[in-house]
């Protein structure tokens, strides 16, 4: 059997090169990132950090970050380790830099890695402000950002995991 087999490198969901054994006709592709998230939390207050990770541990593997600064060597460090975030919990207000800021140089260094507009990774900006508008804003949606008003529901955190295509029933 060993003479059949062949072990080839594939590229998954997370950018990471993943194995796919073919033995005979038979391709079974294995892959330890498959069915969970790699989600990037940023959350200045501890009481709502831990919130929306036990809300998404289901999902996936929370990695925290307090401010934007250590938000932006985590995304970086992902993308160099060739292990990026599937989902970015972005606070708006943040102590050391606006979250706005923050997604900013995010895109800008997706735009200068050549990752295209429709794979950038998802963003949901999380605020105090109760603001409707930006919530069903079908531009931010095209851009892969959404709005969620703290204190977060559950039930609309996953709605939007469905929306941005992160979860499926």
């Amino acid at each position: 059997l060993r003479s059949l087999e062949k072990r080839n490198r594939l590229r998954c969901r997370k950018r990471a090169y993943c194995t796919v054994l073919t033995l005979s006709r038979i391709e079974l592709y294995t892959c330890s990132h498959e069915g969970r998230m790699n989600i990037l939390v940023v959350e200045d207050d501890a009481a709502s950090r831990k919130l929306l990770e036990r809300f998404l541990a289901p999902y996936g593997t929370c990695t925290p970050a307090q401010d934007g600064a250590a938000a932006l060597h985590l995304f970086t460090e992902s993308l160099e380790k060739e292990e990026r975030f599937d989902l970015i919990c972005l606070d708006i207000m943040l102590p050391d830099m606006d979250g706005q800021i923050v997604l900013e140089h995010i895109r800008r260094e997706e735009q200068a890695r050549g990752i295209p507009e429709a794979d950038r990774i998802p963003v949901f900006f999380t605020s105090g402000l109760d603001r409707p508008a930006y919530e069903e804003d079908e531009e931010l949606r095209k851009r892969r950002i959404a709005y969620l008003v703290k204190p977060i529901e559950r039930a609309r955190l996953r709605t939007l995991l469905m929306e941005f295509g992160l979860f499926r029933e």
